[in-house]
């Protein structure tokens, strides 16, 4: 039997869950090793070590600034309230960059499967209307009758996308929340 066939619903679970492990490591592959340590710096800003850390660095560079400052020692130096909060505006400032590229990268994965989603949707529609057909025929040759089924005849018609993406785009400009 061939790695593409499967006779339990679990092998087709698994194998998509692989499919969908691939795809996930190509996008990885394809990224440069910035994006790669931007991610990774983003990743680490947000974790309770860095918090951490920061707590650390930001009390000793207090306390060093006003320990020394007070004994003469940075004499020429800004004055101790003017070097924590230049240290920490510039941190700041390379932090949300990092976190800027990062979501950037983010939301074009996010588009992608939101990409990947709507074609899967859109297949899946137009399987089920051929479902409907081939079922109706069905039932017309052996003698059913389907007069009493609601809207039958439209749902044996497929769904213009163009045509819901203008509904959509009405419906929302005509919204008092809409941005």
């Amino acid at each position: 039997m061939k790695e593409s066939e499967s006779k339990l619903p679990g092998d087709k679970i698994d194998r998509n869950i692989d499919l969908i492990q691939h795809v996930r490591e190509n996008l990885e592959a394809k990224r440069g090793f910035d994006e790669k340590l931007i991610s990774k710096i983003a990743r680490f800003a947000g974790s309770t070590n860095s918090l951490y850390i920061h707590l650390f660095f930001y009390s000793a560079l207090v306390f060093i600034t006003f320990h020394f400052a007070d004994q003469g020692i940075l004499a020429g130096w800004p004055p101790p309230s003017e070097t924590v909060a230049l240290t920490a505006a510039l941190e700041a400032l390379f932090l949300t960059i990092l976190v800027l590229i990062n979501q950037r990268h983010m939301d074009l994965v996010e588009r992608k499967n939101s990409d990947l989603h709507l074609q899967m949707s859109l297949l899946t529609e137009h399987e089920i209307t051929r479902l409907v057909q081939v079922t109706d025929l069905i039932a017309k040759k052996l003698g059913v009758e389907t007069e009493d089924v609601e809207d039958l005849d439209e749902v044996k018609q497929d769904v213009d996308p163009e045509e819901v993406i203008d509904k959509i785009d009405q419906h929302e400009s005509q919204s008092p929340h809409s941005i």
